[in-house]
């Protein structure tokens, strides 16, 4: 393979040289014999079988531009000299492509390729293909394996510390429907699924759950658990067909709307109004009213207590200390006042 950075033919007179040689020097006696690329992003299962989903085929081609301190750097690895547009003066490249499905290897001894995929690729920097780090990635996998088990102990044994209205506390901030009918084995099932459903889709079900364990008291698990309750005993409602929360009472429609769901948002409206309403005292107030945790009081305001004092002849005490406007007069000796009751 032959490299060419912006245009020139990548030799030890070029500037790039020195980042090239450096990394055969450092790093490229490091790899194996043959390393082993992967691809990164998640892969569906088929709910029929539950097997992975086959992965069409990407050509890539070997062509990546990054930015360094020097400026944009755009690179090109070619099988072949590049030939040159003898009017022009231009460089016309071969159009090598980078066939890949699910894994991809690649000889040590091609030194070029190695260094252009791992350093400039862009599907690489980015994390959507991966090279294969089996100590690594059983280490993850062991991780992994421990939190999934802390897991499945914290919800489903008899020795955990969360007592029943915890699991359906955090059941009802996953929203998880009619947690507070169904039994404690039927809610604790529900939330594993969820939990583990999360963590396939998203990669965080499981730091999330250990989260809010650890925060039982956390106001984020209690507004999303209040959003669940609330639906549940139909005081609000998700209008799906319209994108917005509504209050479930008979009221006219500009009434009725309590958020609008924004199109970025739909596939994530339940956590969305969770963060509304952290930032909503008073809905939430009235949400918690409606649901009867609230009592509504009403102020009755106090008497003053200068209005049981009677002075006679309507006279007020007089002030006592300096007031404003007054001169002091050290002479004056202030007598007692008369006929008070």
């Amino acid at each position: 393979m032959y490299a060419y950075v912006n245009n020139e033919l990548l030799t030890k007179s070029h500037p790039s040289w020195k980042e090239f040689n450096d990394w055969c020097r450092n790093e490229w006696p490091k790899l194996p014999e043959f390393v082993i690329f992967k691809n990164g992003k998640s892969i569906q299962k088929d709910p029929r079988h539950g097997l992975p989903e086959p992965v069409a085929f990407q050509w890539y081609q070997l062509i990546s531009s990054v930015s360094t301190y020097e400026g944009l750097e755009t690179w090109h690895l070619n099988r072949v000299y590049a030939t040159k547009n003898e009017k022009t003066g231009a460089l016309k490249f071969s159009d090598d492509r980078w066939q890949f499905d699910i894994a991809k290897t690649v000889p040590k001894s091609e030194q070029e390729l190695l260094f252009f995929l791992i350093n400039k690729f862009q599907p690489v920097l980015k994390g959507e293909i991966f090279i294969e780090n089996k100590e690594q990635e059983a280490q993850v996998e062991t991780e992994k394996t421990a939190i999934k088990g802390e897991v499945a102990f914290l919800i489903n044994n008899k020795k955990s510390f969360l007592t029943e209205a915890n699991i359906r506390l955090i059941a009802m901030s996953w929203n998880i429907a009619d947690t507070s009918r169904l039994s404690i084995p039927e809610v604790k099932k529900l939330l594993y699924d969820t939990i583990e459903r999360r963590e396939i889709k998203f990669k965080d079900g499981y730091s999330k759950f250990l989260t809010q364990v650890e925060n039982l008291d956390d106001r984020n698990t209690y507004l999303t658990s209040l959003i669940r309750e609330s639906i549940d005993k139909k005081v609000i409602t998700f209008n799906q067909a319209e994108s917005r929360i509504e209050w479930c009472e008979n009221l006219p429609d500009n009434q009725r709307i309590i958020y609008t769901i924004l199109p970025n948002e739909f596939n994530n409206w339940f956590e969305a109004f969770g963060l509304f309403l952290r930032m909503n005292d008073k809905l939430v107030f009235t949400i918690e009213s409606s649901l009867g945790k609230r009592k509504q009081v009403k102020q009755i305001q106090e008497p003053s207590p200068l209005e049981n004092i009677t002075f006679t002849a309507n006279t007020a005490p007089k002030k006592r200390g300096f007031q404003k406007g007054h001169k002091p007069n050290k002479k004056v000796v202030e007598k007692p006042v008369e006929n008070l009751v």
